[in-house]
């Protein structure tokens, strides 16, 4: 979903707010009036005169207030811009915020329940869309903001323009199940910045590995379900549902989640089914295969078990088991 790709509808949204007399052309630049839009500051907590010295804008001449934003440049400070394209103000291309409104209402429609984004863009991106989206519309545009803090490389906020970032691709290259990644972050409070590194990373896979291999060995005992739950198991429900309560504490949510694959009193069908629960929020693939590759002496071992097994000594067996499952190897006895 690019922006390129939906030019027609940017178009057509400039053009309802210049009916509705919420923006102005000046030499072929389209802009929002802030005056306008007196409600403005709320999402911010900014106030509309502390917009203009923090504005990181160059000073514009063609605006009519220097806290006003353009909707379409036709002129601008790039007169090499690559990307133009025929409106009714001339060849140009769009504003930034512009952008989303356009692109969101058109697959999302004219409300939206929860829209998400960085700390960075509460004061003027986000902001800018609210303000022409509610003009454009007429009514309330997002019911919930979630804005989460950054994700820093060495302390330092990692970002696109420093060619600092991590994509799917760079994970999955370099090995790691981005699932992984998934649980790291999850570890972490949004509203708290999270500083990333690659052993952190190895901590989160070796973490979710060991929760999966578990989870197989359980469902490998081929265990019943039952009809009804111990007192603990609706304990634990409700402290991982309060955490999310909580102002989505997602990490006192995986801590719940620990507490499930170890707790004793749990048996392994509550076990499981709160499990189940779990990760059908948190989605980080609790119940997904995992591929080993095994050294010769955990090779070893399980032949060792296997004939302690025959051999009816169950002490040995468990003590087998035990140890090639802290090493991140889970086996289970299926039933022929």
């Amino acid at each position: 979903c690019r922006a390129t790709e939906h030019i027609p509808e940017i178009i057509a949204m400039v053009e309802q707010l210049l009916e509705k007399g919420v923006a102005y052309i000046s030499a072929g630049n389209v802009y929002f009036s802030l005056e306008k839009f007196p409600t403005y500051h709320e999402l911010g907590q900014l106030k509309l005169q502390d917009q203009q010295a923090t504005d990181r804008v160059a000073h514009d001449p063609l605006k009519r207030s220097q806290s006003d934003f353009a909707l379409w440049f036709s002129t601008s400070k790039f007169p090499d811009q690559i990307m133009k394209w025929e409106s009714p103000w001339g060849l140009g291309f769009p504003g930034w915020h512009i952008e989303c409104s356009a692109m969101a209402s058109r697959y999302l429609g004219d409300r939206i329940d929860i829209h998400c984004g960085g700390i960075d863009h509460i004061n003027v991106h986000h902001s800018n869309e609210v303000a022409q989206s509610e003009c454009c519309f007429g009514h309330r545009w997002v019911n919930y903001w979630f804005h989460c803090e950054f994700l820093n490389v060495d302390a330092e906020k990692m970002s696109k323009s420093k060619g600092e970032f991590l994509t799917v691709d760079t994970l999955i290259d370099k090995g790691y199940d981005p699932l992984a990644f998934r649980l790291l972050v999850l570890g972490s409070h949004y509203r708290s910045a999270l500083t990333f590194s690659w052993d952190a990373l190895d901590a989160a896979s070796t973490a979710l590995r060991k929760a999966r291999l578990r989870i197989a060995q359980i469902q490998g005992d081929n265990v019943q379900p039952q009809a009804s739950f111990s007192p603990e198991y609706v304990a634990a429900k409700t402290r991982f549902f309060g955490a999310l309560d909580k102002d989505l504490h997602t990490p006192g949510a995986v801590a719940e989640l620990w507490w499930v694959l170890k707790a004793d009193v749990l048996d392994d069908a509550e076990r499981l089914d709160l499990l189940r629960s779990f990760d059908g929020i948190l989605s980080v693939g609790l119940f997904d295969e995992v591929q080993v590759e095994l050294t010769q002496e955990q090779a070893s071992l399980i032949e060792a078990r296997r004939v302690a097994r025959l051999m009816k000594n169950w002490s040995e067996s468990d003590r087998i088991r035990d140890l090639l499952l802290a090493q991140g190897i889970g086996v289970s006895d299926l039933k022929a």
